[in-house]
């Protein structure tokens, strides 16, 4: 079996915009457009649902850059009750609603969540098997609290 988080990673997350710039996905494509048009291919895709006490709505989905490599989208809509230490997952729990499912699951860190709210972009390390994600997880590591996830599917 695959273990997601049997990497160590220390890629930084980034704004689509960052992320156009550092990956070169065309000259000339402005922000959230470049963003856009750097997503060649439609991945698994959902949309967070919170938990108790943690609001999120918004889509995520996986997205194929133009030069091969993956990513994890936050959507523009994307949006999160704000917290501490708040870190973005790919777990392979199908539909965590909880700290133990998220704890009870094998995942990657992507990273610090950058914003709250709106369009943003998480490279996904070489090597992981896409097959085994089956979600994306906010989680506040600080407190170990489950904060939105979004099935993938």
């Amino acid at each position: 079996m695959y273990r997601l988080s049997s990497f160590a990673f220390a890629t930084m997350p980034m704004t689509a915009a960052a992320a156009i710039a550092i990956l070169g996905t065309g000259p000339g494509l402005p922000g959230a457009a470049a963003a856009q048009e750097a997503a060649t291919e439609a991945l698994p895709s959902g949309t967070f649902s919170g938990s108790k006490g943690h609001k999120s709505s918004g889509g995520a989905s996986i997205v194929r850059l133009t030069d091969g490599r993956h990513a994890l989208k936050l959507e523009e809509d994307f949006r999160v009750t704000n917290g501490p230490d708040l870190r973005v997952y790919l777990s392979a729990a199908p539909d965590p609603r909880s700290r133990t499912d998220v704890e009870g699951a094998n995942y990657v860190d992507l990273g610090e969540l950058m914003s709250a709210k709106g369009d943003q972009l998480y490279p996904i390390p070489e090597g992981v098997d896409l097959a085994g994600v089956n979600s994306a997880v906010i989680w506040c590591r600080a407190f170990s609290v489950f904060f939105s996830a979004a099935p993938l599917q």
